[in-house]
């Protein structure tokens, strides 16, 4: 609501970057940390941003809109998707040596198979107590496992990045 006090415009573009300056990083803080596992909480998260793009609907005068397609009128991505996305560079950081961690705290990475996929698939032992099930080693694991070899392999963040959106484009949750 602060920001629709703040501006008095019907221009749309304003509105996105003051969003994505403001309230974004607020949302999206160390998700890698705290990404949230239970379906209330990531409603609740998402909520803010279902609240933002239909405020400016309301604002600009436009006709009403479902939410994935005010997404795309605005081309914003979920932030489960930009959470997910965020955990599974963070992995490529933590694997390739980016950042001074070791990845094997993190991971036990497989034998290199011919037929399964890529040669850098991390798992995780079944873990009991939620504290480690839903933690950051194996929140997204399936998912980096299901990536293809080309976007695994990149040969630097950036192209990883690219490919990452790439793949990711048709991505959706259910």
């Amino acid at each position: 609501s602060l920001l629709f006090r703040a501006f008095s415009t019907t221009k749309v573009q304003p509105y996105i970057w003051a969003y994505k300056a403001y309230m974004r990083p607020i949302l999206e803080y160390c998700s890698p940390v705290w990404n949230p596992y239970l379906i209330g909480d990531i409603l609740r998260l998402e909520r803010v941003q279902r609240y933002f793009t239909r405020r400016l609907l309301i604002r600009t005068g436009q006709a009403p809109l479902f939410y994935q397609n005010r997404l795309s009128h605005f081309e914003l991505e979920s932030l489960q998707l930009r959470r997910l996305k965020t955990d599974l560079v963070y992995y490529y950081k933590i694997l390739n040596e980016h950042i001074p961690l070791d990845p094997n705290v993190f991971f036990t990475q497989r034998t290199a198979s011919k037929t399964r996929g890529h040669a850098r698939k991390p798992f995780v032992l079944d873990m009991r107590i939620d504290v480690h099930k839903f933690s950051f080693a194996c929140h997204a694991v399936k998912k980096w496992n299901s990536l293809p070899h080309d976007v695994i392999l990149a040969p630097s963040l950036a192209s990883f990045r690219r490919r990452l959106d790439h793949c990711l484009s048709e991505f959706t949750f259910d």
